[in-house]
């Protein structure tokens, strides 16, 4: 009998499969030019499915790596062609879009931002996978369902081990989590868009946020707070920064591997700000959107002047 595989090695194995998954053939061409553009429909499918492993694992996907599995054999020079095609199989096949990962500043501006966002998305160094559905067609997919809900009873009663979703189309099973990572998001915001390490801790203890539940599919049903604020720095949800000496003017960012710890009296200052991630997938906006909501919920006009004070706590236009 052959030997059984671990869980860990059959996980690989099949995120090695999804790698090699077709994705889209692209219309074959004849005659001048159609080799190269036969060509170029094989690297985007490539880059389409290093794109998803990547999201699937919440990591970046890097130009390094797109050049060095992609763009093999000296076809860098092809890579805007390539990132545009990919770029088409996403939108029509995942309805999503890569989007570009910029440094999050809190001395530049929305307009800044926005200004760098645009144009020619191929020259940046690195992106992410964002949906690009209407807001209002994700909605509706959240929304219970009779039939859903009574076909699911059906499968429960029959003993089948069905994969739930809970009465909607889309099956939501990080809302801790992510509810988790709003309310840190929310609190750096409105401390002018970076807040210190001391401080951020001493509000999660008030908001009794010690222990962060995660997602049915992690191996782990809660998690202490230091290693969760860990876990959403790999994934570049937020950034960590040693605070400088007053002359430098500058804090030093701290790597992700290195263990998390509460400032202690005579030891370095850390202060938290958001990463990449959090201002491309979730933005400024949906975050004071949030804020305002939970505070003033029902009342248009209400909302409307938190969002206003949202901004300025933050020191600016939300982005």
């Amino acid at each position: 009998m052959a030997p059984r595989k671990s869980r860990r090695a059959q996980t690989e194995s099949e995120e090695e499969e999804d790698m090699d998954m077709d994705v889209d053939e692209g219309p074959s061409q004849n005659g001048n030019g159609g080799h190269a553009a036969d060509e170029n429909y094989r690297r985007a499918n490539q880059l389409v499915r290093l794109a998803l492993f990547q999201e699937h694992k919440r990591l970046p996907l890097r130009r390094e790596d797109a050049s060095k599995r992609v763009m093999t054999g000296g076809g860098s020079k092809n890579f805007k062609a390539v990132f545009d095609i990919a770029q088409t199989i996403l939108g029509r096949s995942f309805g999503m879009e890569l989007v570009p990962l910029l440094e999050v500043s809190a001395e530049k501006s929305a307009e800044d931002d926005a200004k760098k966002a645009t144009g020619d998305l191929s020259k940046y160094k690195s992106w992410m996978l964002r949906s690009k559905l209407n807001a209002k067609l994700i909605e509706a997919a959240m929304e219970l369902d009779d039939a859903i809900i009574t076909e699911e009873q059906k499968e429960r009663s029959d003993g089948e081990e069905a994969d739930t979703t809970g009465g909607s189309i889309i099956k939501w099973d990080d809302l801790a989590s992510a509810g988790s990572l709003y309310v840190i998001l929310s609190l750096i915001l409105v401390c002018g868009r970076t807040v210190g390490d001391a401080e951020l801790r001493s509000y999660l203890k008030k908001l009794k946020l010690q222990d962060v539940h995660m997602p049915a599919s992690s191996t782990t049903p809660t998690v202490p707070l230091d290693t969760y604020l860990q876990h959403m720095m790999r994934q570049g949800y937020i950034e960590r920064v040693l605070i400088g000496d007053a002359k430098k003017g500058k804090g030093k960012k701290v790597g992700n591997n290195k263990r998390i710890r509460g400032d202690e009296d005579g030891a370095q200052q850390y202060e938290w700000k958001w990463g990449p991630r959090a201002q491309a997938e979730v933005g400024e906006k949906m975050i004071g959107t949030f804020i305002a909501k939970f505070m003033v919920d029902g009342n248009t006009e209400a909302e409307s002047r938190m969002l206003d004070g949202v901004g300025k706590a933050a020191g600016g236009g939300l982005r």
